[in-house]
């Protein structure tokens, strides 16, 4: 999945945090074995966990494009967890920031491009087929509306030296 979300949330170790589970035991170790820096854990009382690892795809100046794996399949998982750690998704009228999705649709949150729905995009999907068993693996590229925005957003300025 990919999803982009305001600000510049780092990797382990910054503002997107781990959580553990009520043993106090980390998923960094699931998260590293799969590629991937921070992993979310939720588990609501008398619920089921909820597993979801995020790493940084790619850093613009005021925005972050995320790739999210989901371990598990709860509802709106991907966006209570990055919600619940300060990073919703843009355009989430459910959970996210309201003025700024408004903000997003005008065409003023980045300059000149309006933007009307929830970056959040299923780019592959693995399964094992229910008849024969065999993995299949689907693949969807991007939706125009979301490229149309990422090649709109401003990238970092380079450190200085």
């Amino acid at each position: 999945m990919l999803e982009i979300t305001p600000g510049n949330p780092r990797s382990a170790g910054g503002d997107l945090r781990t959580l553990r589970t009520a043993a106090g035991l980390s998923l960094r170790a699931l998260a590293a074995h799969s590629g991937y820096s921070t992993s979310y854990l939720s588990r609501v009382e008398n619920g089921r966990r909820a597993i979801t690892l995020v790493r940084v795809a790619r850093h613009f100046a005021d925005w972050t494009l995320l790739d999210v794996t989901l371990k598990t399949g709860r509802t709106h998982q991907i966006r209570v967890h990055l919600a619940d750690a300060g990073h919703p998704i843009a355009g989430d009228d459910k959970y996210g920031d309201r003025a700024l999705n408004r903000s997003l649709a005008r065409g003023g949150a980045v300059p000149e491009t309006r933007f009307e729905r929830m970056f959040l995009h299923a780019k592959g999907l693995r399964f094992a087929h229910p008849a024969s068993g065999e993995p299949m693996a689907l693949e969807a590229p991007l939706p125009a509306a979301c490229v149309r925005l990422l090649d709109a957003l401003p990238t970092p300025m380079a450190a200085s030296a």
